[in-house]
């Protein structure tokens, strides 16, 4: 039996579960799931540095080193915003994203 194929649901579902026991409003999960994609903002500077700027914040690493500081100092904000790249990059990794949306053909760095 092939374990790969429920990693993504199964983080997807941890990712949900830190969500609700850190007691926020429900309204800040849309908001955090679309947080990663400001990054598209760096199109302004060209192609390529869009490319390499939307993969890092789509890094699950980014994601989480976000949380785990947030944790440790206790800045609610920092907690989320890294729960919000994660939950991002494990629902795109669960719908089969697998290179840069702005560099096709080169692989993406999560």
């Amino acid at each position: 039996m092939n374990f790969r194929k429920y990693k993504n649901p199964a983080l997807i579902g941890i990712c949900t579960f830190l969500f609700v026991a850190a007691g926020v409003s429900w309204w800040w999960l849309p908001v955090l799931l679309i947080l990663p994609e400001i990054s598209l903002l760096a199109y302004v500077f060209g192609v390529r540095v869009a490319g390499r700027i939307y993969d890092i914040f789509h890094h699950s690493t980014l994601g989480f080193g976000l949380l785990i500081i947030g944790h440790f100092t206790g800045n609610i904000y920092l907690y989320m915003i890294g729960l919000g790249v994660l939950l991002n990059y494990y629902l795109q990794a669960t719908m089969g994203w697998k290179t840069s949306q702005w560099l096709p053909g080169v692989q993406s760095m999560g």
